[in-house]
């Protein structure tokens, strides 16, 4: 099966202090070609799976619409934090509003969560209560029978007891944990220093998850070390699969490989406004090795220890009313 993610928005209620794509907290999403997506996405001849990416796609006006269209003949999923907006007040998705995505065809949905400590989340979207509201609209979500999974960043806060917060998340209800690397791009390049680990102890990290990942309750998934695990579950051996089984499309329309690779010219594979799915630019992987490695973006500083995180830095997040 194939794998697209599709970056539908680029505006967001957060402001996260790591966010590579710069997402703002603007009220956007209807610029983005939706009727050149359902054309390219009628060209993959497959059944694939299609997730709805941004920024914040609960933002997006056509969502249910766009979700419908393409779950006939595709699995669609989502990433989100789970937080809307009205009236000045941030909040959870409803159950009654979960229950309209999954009528709408909304098979699941990953959840970004920064660390299961309520404080250390909520200083990195900037958003007072962030984490609850995720964690309450997740709820409703399994309610209305959709299956929740999380995306776990490897930043510091959460670095020391990824174990644990797995163990937590997965007595709430999730499926899937997804780990992924942190890459010094976008916001993460301004807080390294707050948030930021290096590359060598990140990589170190996530492969002695990846040798316990078989005691975890929930299913463990791995983006960033497709030498040593296949990135991202779909059924296939290792090694990177971005632009053979894995593909990125931007909020331009823009085709890449992966999410790493995006807006880097010497990657671009096409555009969904002149490209159908079976004329895309050929693309190789370099030995199987991820992308992202080896490329201005990734920090190759030395291994160092991972100092103790909790409040060290002004909680200065925006109040939710």
């Amino acid at each position: 099966m194939l794998e697209f993610q599709v970056e539908i928005t680029k505006g967001c209620y957060l402001e996260c202090l790591h966010c590579s794509s710069n997402a703002q907290m603007i009220k956007d999403g209807c610029r983005f070609n939706f009727n050149a997506l359902a054309k390219f996405v009628n060209s993959v001849k497959q059944r694939s799976f299609i997730y709805l990416s941004g920024g914040e796609p609960l933002l997006v006006p056509e969502l249910r619409k766009l979700i419908n269209d393409l779950s006939i003949n595709h699995s669609v999923g989502m990433y989100s934090s789970g937080i809307i907006k009205r009236g000045g007040n941030y909040r959870c998705v409803t159950l009654d509003e979960a229950i309209s995505l999954k009528k709408s065809g909304l098979s699941e949905c990953y959840f970004s969560i920064y660390d299961t400590n309520p404080y250390n989340h909520d200083v990195i979207t900037n958003v007072r209560g962030s984490y609850e509201l995720t964690i309450e609209s997740m709820r409703n979500f399994i309610a209305a029978g959709i299956e929740a999974k999380v995306h776990l960043v490897l930043n510091r806060f959460l670095f020391d007891h990824i174990d644990s917060s797995i163990h937590t998340l997965h007595s709430l209800g999730i499926k899937e944990a997804r780990l992924l690397s942190l890459v010094k791009s976008g916001r993460a390049q301004a807080n390294w220093e707050k948030i930021g680990v290096d590359s060598h102890t990140q990589m170190e990290r996530l492969k002695a998850i990846l040798q316990i990942s078989s005691t975890f309750k929930c299913k463990i998934t791995f983006s960033g070390i497709p030498e040593f695990v296949a990135c991202r579950p779909l059924n296939v051996t290792e090694g990177c699969v971005a632009g053979s089984k894995l593909f990125y499309v931007t909020y331009e329309g823009d085709i890449y490989p992966c999410a790493g690779s995006r807006n880097r010219p010497q990657y671009s594979l096409g555009n969904i406004l002149c490209n159908q799915f079976d004329n895309l630019k050929p693309f190789q992987t370099n030995n199987g090795t991820c992308l992202n490695r080896g490329s201005e973006f990734w920090n190759a500083e030395k291994p160092t220890s991972i100092p103790q995180v909790i409040r060290v830095f002004p909680y200065s997040v925006v109040p939710t009313s």
